[in-house]
């Protein structure tokens, strides 16, 4: 009975790490996901803050000409 609760008892040590490990490694995941979406979205809002000078002036010119056009 002794090694029987001895062997349960390492069985059930092997599941709790394997059950650690498994919550590790989806946290890790979870958070590889989130530090991408985070890069993405910083990647974007840089793009927005480059193009939009760029294409502002160019689109208050074009504004400006339709309005004299008239």
């Amino acid at each position: 009975m002794y090694t029987f609760g001895r062997i349960v008892l390492r069985h059930s040590i092997a599941r709790i790490i394997i059950i650690i490990i498994i919550i590790i490694i989806i946290i890790t995941i979870i958070i590889i996901i989130i530090i991408i979406i985070i890069i993405i979205i910083i990647i974007i809002i840089i793009i927005i803050i480059i193009i939009i000078p760029l294409s502002g002036p160019v689109v208050g010119e074009m504004r400006d000409e339709d309005t004299e056009m008239p």
